[in-house]
């Protein structure tokens, strides 16, 4: 694929009017949604949405167009099979694919006004009313005050960017003609259009070179570090069932990384034919460290939260009971765990792991009902209704990349083709069809903590620490939901020995802190998991820590040296273990990323507060 940017001047006549459902001042009912500048803005959405109309309708009116429902489906995106069957038939049982239908189009979140000045109360009103139908005078309540910054019959310039992965030349000169007829019919953008608002004067459309990274150093070595930094807000949200709202996971998984950089693959390319031996891990926001009360950047990944932190006779004082076997008091108090932790041992943990506080806000959205375009009444299409919790785009995402699988004769070709394309950006990430800048590091991105070396003498202790979840057991039917420590203690140490491979019985495990999360549902099922009958999967989650006693020291290291650069993997008797479409928690994506023995320097040490005979 080809990557192309075009830029898109819209010329407008005020009133324009696009809404936001926050962030408004006192005695305003409508506000100007304003971008991270503080200018008045159009949604890449809404641009997005009059664009589909109008190409949809100039194939349903006019015969033996150039253009077609599956070429506009590739430029602008469509549900899935099993969506479309749903939303015709909602009881049905969705046996179509899942398969995502993503557009080659990523467009600008915020279209922002141009030759604009940001003023402090700067801020003008208009008034709306609704008459009475019986009375024929004013409606009771129905004045509605409207934020309003530009002068009636002003001309007012929105930019916004469209970047496309074309084929060809030809296809790009085949859009460059639809786009220019697309955005010339439509008539006006905005909210209240019907009273002559947001009128559309003019479209000019340029194409603007695709800029790089010139920051990025470029890798010589197989591992490597990149950072990227989003340019909106951004949402990344764990799959659900039947929720219309979207929660923000606060890391941007491997897998999503390598989705975009798949679409931008040059064809006949070494990177493309060595690219399921790439891993990328999850990308976390920079550690933060607080030092006299100034807030300091790190260059470094923050760490998970391990679950053998406790608070016990002070909520803001933990301490890491992973060492300890078996149950105790702390100070003659019981430790509290997780579950039952409050806002200030959360702040003290997040605070030691590096976690930088986000930004977040909600953003609601809703369907529109597809009409004629010269209609004027348009509907909420009913049931579409969700809401999206977003992250603001003001940190660097930290994320390794490791090339140890591919052959050493091809893999500094791959380097340089994996530099040359992050260096261009990825499109089309998260929710929001982020698109992202990526500098690429020589050396990869070390933990806030550094871990100690790897264990050296047998009968060593060294504990094990999931930075990401991974699918550790395997023949999860017979594991109780309540009392079953015992059984699931089993469990783990038959799937660590497993996962040992042939180094199996290098060392045993002594004990554990974890949690565990069923995955499942309609989606998991229809796109990975149809070829085999429902059962849902056990992922241990991140933070789970489990502590190893060291039976031979040679083999120990060769097994945690490869974790460490390739990750945990599935366990081998989980159906498509080792299968990107069958499997997408796989070690390549991210998952079953580890730490080994870390440290928490400032940490209060539990020594002889530690009480296990009472």
């Amino acid at each position: 694929m080809q990557h192309h940017k075009f830029k898109i001047t819209l010329h407008l006549r005020a009133p324009i009017l696009s809404q936001t459902t926050f962030d408004k001042k006192h005695g305003v009912d409508t506000a100007t949604i304003k971008d991270g500048e503080g200018k008045p803005c159009l949604l890449g959405s809404s641009i997005r949405g009059n664009l589909r109309h109008a190409w949809d309708y100039f194939i349903q009116h006019f015969a033996d167009l150039p253009l077609n429902q599956d070429q506009i489906n590739q430029w602008l995106g469509h549900q899935s099979a099993a969506e479309a069957e749903s939303k015709n038939n909602p009881d049905s049982l969705n046996t179509g694919s899942y398969e995502p239908n993503r557009a080659r189009l990523s467009f600008s979140y915020y279209w922002s006004v141009q030759d604009w000045e940001v003023k402090a109360e700067q801020q003008t009103t208009r008034h709306r009313i609704a008459i009475d139908k019986d009375t024929h005078t004013v409606k009771q309540g129905a004045l509605q005050v409207i934020e309003s910054p530009f002068k009636t019959g002003q001309e007012v310039c929105f930019v916004g960017y469209i970047d496309a992965l074309l084929e060809n030349e030809t296809e790009k000169k085949n859009l460059l003609g639809w786009l220019d007829k697309g955005l010339n019919y439509v008539l006006s953008v905005g909210a209240l259009r019907g009273v002559g608002f947001g009128q559309v004067k003019q479209v000019q459309i340029e194409e603007e070179a695709a800029q790089k990274n010139t920051s990025s150093e470029q890798p010589t070595q197989a591992s490597f570090g990149i950072a990227l930094e989003l340019d909106r807000p951004f949402c990344f949200a764990p799959h659900h069932f039947r929720n219309n709202h979207f929660a923000a996971e606060r890391f941007i998984s491997g897998a999503a990384i390598l989705g975009a950089l798949a679409r931008k693959l040059p064809p006949d390319s070494k990177l493309k034919q060595h690219f399921n031996q790439i891993r990328i891990t999850h990308a976390f926001p920079e550690a933060e460290t607080c030092t006299d009360g100034e807030i300091l950047k790190t260059n470094q990944r923050p760490l998970t939260i391990p679950y053998s932190f406790v608070s016990a006779d002070n909520a803001e004082t933990l301490y890491d009971i992973s060492l300890k076997n078996g149950v105790g008091l702390i100070n003659n108090v019981a430790p509290a765990f997780e579950p039952d932790w409050k806002g200030k041992t959360w702040q003290a943990a997040e605070q030691l792991c590096g976690y930088a506080d986000l930004k977040r806000s909600v953003h609601t959205h809703t369907a529109i009902k597809a009409r004629q375009l010269d209609e004027i009444k348009t509907d909420d299409e009913e049931g579409r209704l969700f809401s999206m919790e977003v992250i603001q785009p003001d940190k660097r995402w930290l994320a390794n990349v490791y090339c140890d699988q591919v052959p050493e004769a091809e893999r500094q070709t791959v380097l340089k083709e994996l530099y040359e394309v992050f260096c261009t950006g990825l499109t089309g990430l998260g929710k929001t069809k982020a698109t992202a800048t990526v500098a690429c590091s020589a050396q990869t991105f070390d933990y806030l903590h550094q871990a100690q070396p790897l264990p050296d003498a047998k009968d060593q202790v060294f504990t094990v620490l999931l930075q990401t979840p991974a699918l550790l057991l395997a023949n999860t039917e017979a594991l109780l939901t309540t009392n079953g420590g015992e059984v699931l203690k089993q469990r783990y140490a038959e799937a660590w020995q497993v996962l040992q491979a042939a180094e199996k019985g290098c060392f045993e495990l002594s004990h554990f802190y974890a949690k565990q999360s069923l995955l499942g549902g309609r989606y998991l099922y229809r796109r990975f998991w149809s070829s085999e009958a429902y059962y849902p999967k056990l992922v241990t989650c991140a933070g789970s820590v489990f502590v190893f006693t060291v039976k031979d020291v040679e083999k120990t290291q060769k097994v945690l040296k490869r974790w460490l650069i390739q990750g945990v993997p599935t366990h081998p008797e989980i159906a498509g273990h080792d299968d990107w479409a069958r499997n997408p928690y796989l070690a390549t994506n991210g998952y079953g990323e580890v730490v080994i023995n870390p440290q928490w320097p400032t940490l209060q040490p539990v020594g002889d507060a530690w009480n296990d005979e009472f």
